[in-house]
């Protein structure tokens, strides 16, 4: 496996500061949300849940950015990813930190690509143009992990 980033899942909000999850039930405030299987929308159940909540109502996005540019267009909040609010100048506040990596499968760990892509990964221009991005923790990008 070769690390690739960490970013934070959680809510965007407009102003100084995003509510809190108990906040935001006891309001019954509408945030804009993820489809059920997305991680972040997962990472916003398990919150609701330690709330003793299990539904908040909202619509849905059809992503990161969609859910931020709503924040940014006037809705009180939204479940996102750290790297999409800071792009549209949100305030956020964080739920998890998601991993992401690259598995290469045991039959092709010898492939003389393996090693450039990892070079690739590594590379300080490659974690430059992540950078750009703003949000994403490239520490270790590139490093080999233990095998499954």
């Amino acid at each position: 496996r070769l690390h690739v980033a960490r970013w934070r899942v959680g809510l965007a909000g407009r102003g100084a500061r995003v509510r809190s999850v108990a906040e935001l039930c006891e309001r019954r405030t509408r945030v804009v949300q993820r489809e059920v299987g997305a991680s972040s929308q997962k990472a916003f159940a398990s919150a609701l849940a330690a709330e003793g909540v299990s539904r908040q109502p909202g619509p849905l996005a059809s992503g990161h950015v969609e859910a931020a540019r709503h924040v940014a267009y006037g809705a009180a909040a939204g479940v996102t990813m750290e790297p999409a609010a800071a792009q549209l100048g949100l305030a956020f506040t964080s739920f998890e930190e998601h991993a992401a990596e690259l598995w290469i499968d045991a039959r092709w760990r010898d492939h003389p690509a393996v090693e450039p892509l990892g070079s690739v990964l590594r590379s300080a221009a490659f974690q430059r143009r992540v950078g750009l991005v703003g949000g994403y923790d490239v520490t270790d990008c590139g490093a080999l992990r233990g095998g499954a």
